[in-house]
């Protein structure tokens, strides 16, 4: 945990598997908007390009300019989100 909003869970596999906890309340996947509920476990396969990074709804988190933050390139399918509703 990253503060009260933000969940970023460890990928130690070399498939990708992950298994992660997340309290009491909706969060939502940071960079493929999926929706879960805590409190409970939650299992997932990532990669180098969608780990589970697990925000809170309504939370604002600074990001940088349409590029995305300096010296970063994302993904294609990644865009930088200002604010998650």
């Amino acid at each position: 945990m990253l503060g009260d909003s933000l969940l970023a869970a460890p990928i130690f596999r070399e498939d990708g598997e992950v298994e992660y906890y997340l309290p009491a309340g909706k969060w939502v996947n940071l960079l493929t908007r999926q929706v879960l509920e805590g409190p409970g476990w939650h299992r997932g396969v990532f990669d180098y390009h969608a780990l589970p990074l697990m925000v809170r709804p309504n939370s604002i988190l600074p990001m940088g300019g349409a590029q995305g933050p300096a010296g970063l390139r994302l993904h294609p399918g990644c865009h930088p989100v200002p604010v998650l509703l």
